[in-house]
């Protein structure tokens, strides 16, 4: 996972991925098959280490609004680490074409998407969040906004500035 998120699909070789893992050429294709079930597996193992704890704060917040809030506004916290971006974000944007790698890319994208969903319904049901549209909808802006601060913050912009867009897209919705 983290030689693909340093990397990317492409730029994470055979070489860095022998290194990385301390296999010797066949013993990779032996345990993984090829560089593509690699990613795919690691792909998977992200969005666990990354959803499960989002899921969590979902169920704990006391409120749709409070979670929206902290996750949305969390990203410019971002600024203050790594630089690497989201891997997910970063592989729908670079992702290869290949079937395999676009299916698990999208089906992430789809849990991200009912994740936000869910907070959003319960944000309309709460009163908290705007009913002009529907609780999908708003969750695929959300999943586009956060591809957006995701991708500012990887560009190198400031905390406040990546808070400030993160302002106007809650504005949006609340």
């Amino acid at each position: 996972m983290e030689a693909f998120w340093d990397h990317g699909h492409a730029g994470a070789s055979l070489s860095v991925l022998l290194e990385r893992t301390g296999l010797s050429k066949s013993s990779f294709y032996q345990t993984f098959g090829s560089k593509d079930e690699l990613f795919v597996q690691a792909l998977a193992h992200y969005s666990r280490t990354c959803f499960g704890p989002m899921e969590e704060a979902f169920r704990k917040s006391p409120s749709a609004r409070a979670f929206l809030e902290g996750m949305i506004r969390g990203v410019a916290d971002e600024t203050r680490g790594s630089r690497r971006g989201c891997l997910l974000m970063n592989s729908a944007v670079h992702r290869p074409e290949e079937p395999e790698i676009e299916r698990a890319v999208a089906f992430e994208l789809r849990r991200l998407e009912k994740l936000l969903a869910m907070a959003v319904e319960r944000g309309q049901t709460e009163g908290s969040v705007r009913g002009e549209k529907s609780a999908r909808e708003y969750a695929r802006f959300l999943v586009a906004t956060l591809a957006g601060l995701k991708t500012l913050v990887k560009a190198g912009a400031s905390r406040a500035a990546v808070r400030e867009a993160a302002d106007v897209a809650l504005a949006a919705i609340f």
